[in-house]
């Protein structure tokens, strides 16, 4: 989940905001390897902190998808 953080786009050029938003994405991949049956998505048109306004509906498949797992 890596979208544009408008805030962080008034206070940081764009390279230094793309090399945070790729080291975020290389540390969560390093996260999701250490997990048994780990995934990463990564969300590009929306920011972390606005994943659940911008787009209920990766959250509620990703909970959806996590459930289907666990069955049986």
């Amino acid at each position: 989940m890596l979208g544009a953080d408008l805030g962080q786009q008034a206070l940081i050029s764009e390279r230094p905001s793309r090399e945070m938003r790729e080291g975020g994405t290389g540390l969560g991949a390093a996260l999701v390897s250490a997990v048994s049956y780990g995934q990463q998505r990564v969300i590009s048109d929306t920011a972390h902190h606005r994943l659940c306004f911008d787009r209920p509906d990766a959250v509620v498949r990703a909970i959806r998808d996590v459930v289907d797992r666990a069955r049986p």
